[in-house]
């Protein structure tokens, strides 16, 4: 247990690093400038989004090379035109293809 503790920690180590969208103020507040909250940032403290936090006047990221965020997307949005060649397999194609029923 204290081993996976450790290797834990390690791994956390190494996704920090210096933030590149700050600018530093006075008495060693940074102010964040990766989304719009634009957090001002006091010593030793983290940002709203918990993922920046400033250490002696600079600005760090505790993710860095994680991911931010995920989104599943159907595969009908993406441009598969040889997925299937010659079959109907887009959203798109059935829409385009719609023929009116006149009666």
């Amino acid at each position: 247990m204290r081993v996976e503790v450790r290797r834990m920690e390690d791994e956390r180590a190494s996704m920090k690093r210096e933030a590149l969208l700050y600018d530093k103020l006075s008495e060693s507040r940074v102010q964040c400038r990766t989304c719009l909250r634009r957090c001002v940032i006091p010593e030793g403290k983290a940002g709203w989004c918990r993922t920046r936090i400033n250490e002696e006047g600079n600005l760090y990221t505790l993710i860095y090379g994680e991911v931010s965020s995920l989104s599943v997307n159907p595969i009908e949005r993406k441009p598969v035109f040889h997925f299937l060649p010659g079959s109907p397999v887009t959203r798109k194609w059935r829409l385009r293809n719609v023929r009116p029923c006149l009666k």
